[in-house]
C-alpha cells in the first residue's frame, strides 16, 4: 500500500468537499416550539410544513432556568432505559440552551418524534418523553435547509451535510449527544 498516494488521494477529496461548499448555502426554513404537555398533537398539526432535504436541526430548551433540573432528570433517568445510546456530555452546568444538533437525509418529523420519545425507543436520539418525569418545559426547534446555489446540480452528499453540521454543533455545544461524522 503506497501511504503517500493515499495521502494524495485524501487531500483531493478534502479539496473537493470543499469547492462543493461553494456552491451551498444554508437557509433557515423553520423555527417552531413545542410544549412537552403536548409533544404529539402540536407536531402533528405541524407535519404541513415540507421541507426540502437535506437538513440540519437544533433543538433547544427555552427556559435556562430549569437546564440544572432537565440534566439531573436525565441522569436519574430509570435502568434500562434504551436512551443508555445517547451520549450525556458531562457538564457541571450547562452554558447554554442547546439540547440537540442533528441532520437527516429524508425524514425530519420521524426524527424529531424519536428526539421527543414518541417513537424509536431503541434508535440513537434523546427520547425525551422518557426519561423527562412529567416535566413540563418547552423546546424550540430550527429547521435549516442546505442548499444549491449555483446553475449546475451539485449533489449534497451526506459529508458535506455533516461537515456543515460539525461546525454548527463546536459552535452550539449542545448538552446531549455526540458530534456526528469523521471530519
Amino acid at each position: 500500500m503506497n501511504y503517500k498516494e493515499i495521502i494524495k488521494e485524501t487531500q483531493g477529496s478534502l479539496a473537493k468537499l470543499s469547492q462543493q461548499l461553494n456552491d451551498i448555502e444554508i437557509e433557515i426554513a423553520d423555527t417552531f416550539e413545542i410544549n412537552s404537555s403536548n409533544f404529539n398533537d402540536v407536531l402533528n398539526s405541524h407535519k404541513k410544513n415540507i421541507f426540502k432535504f437535506p437538513l440540519i436541526y437544533t433543538i433547544e430548551i427555552t427556559d435556562s432556568s430549569i437546564l440544572r433540573d432537565f440534566v439531573e432528570k436525565y441522569q436519574n433517568r430509570p435502568q434500562g432505559l434504551k436512551t443508555s445510546k445517547f451520549n450525556y456530555r458531562d457538564k457541571e452546568v450547562p452554558v447554554q440552551n442547546t439540547l440537540y444538533v442533528g441532520s437527516t437525509m429524508k425524514n425530519f418529523y420521524g426524527r424529531l418524534k424519536q428526539h421527543l420519545g414518541l417513537t424509536g425507543k431503541s434508535v440513537y436520539s434523546m427520547h425525551l418523553l422518557r426519561w423527562d418525569k412529567q416535566m413540563t418545559y418547552t423546546v424550540k426547534v430550527k429547521v435549516y435547509e442546505i442548499k444549491n446555489i449555483k446553475d449546475h446540480e451539485v449533489i449534497i452528499t451526506q459529508n458535506i451535510v455533516e461537515a456543515i453540521e460539525q461546525q454548527i454543533w463546536d459552535k452550539l455545544q449542545p448538552i446531549f449527544g455526540k458530534k456526528s461524522g469523521q471530519l
